[in-house]
């Protein structure tokens, strides 16, 4: 899709290529469909399909994916991104997500706008990327000096390839 992903995991590899106990071949996507959703549910793909949101909570397969929470059980509270603005130009803006542990670098870009219309992904030296993992959770926060003053953020998940 043209965006570039904002970390790379130590040691060269992705979660994608580290091996998972649930499914034979170790492939997280696949786990993750078999720990969640039955045989006939997984044959539904308006309840186990990337866009489904089968406990109504407001995020959809993908989102909950990349979140590590369970699609089954809605969450009180959206597990979304986090900015913590800056005092002054010389400080950093923050931003600070979950994702599972197991979810590949590359399916989670923060991106930026100035006008809401125009978006992009974080470039350039100007940002600083720190992951620290607990359990089957890893927190990421980015550190990053925008070029002009007013900035909006999303954090953009992209499905992953089974």
């Amino acid at each position: 899709e043209g965006s570039t992903p904002i970390s790379r995991r130590p040691g060269g590899h992705t979660p994608s290529t580290l091996p998972h106990p649930a499914t034979p071949g170790g492939n997280p996507v696949n786990s993750w469909l078999v720990l969640h959703f039955d045989p006939a549910d997984r044959a539904r793909p308006e309840i186990s399909g990337w866009d489904a949101d089968p406990d109504l909570d407001g995020l959809s397969n993908l989102r909950e994916y990349f979140h590590a929470t369970d699609p089954q059980n809605p969450n009180p509270a959206s597990p979304g991104l986090r900015i913590m603005n800056r005092n002054s130009l010389s400080q950093p803006i923050v931003l600070t997500y979950q994702r599972g542990a197991l979810v590949s670098d590359e399916l989670g870009v923060l991106e930026s706008s100035e006008n809401l219309i125009d978006w992009a992904p974080l470039a350039g030296e100007s940002f600083d990327t720190r992951i620290e993992s607990e359990g089957s959770l890893d927190t990421v926060t980015v550190e990053w000096f925008p070029q002009s003053q007013q900035q909006f953020f999303r954090l953009r998940v992209r499905q992953p390839h089974p």
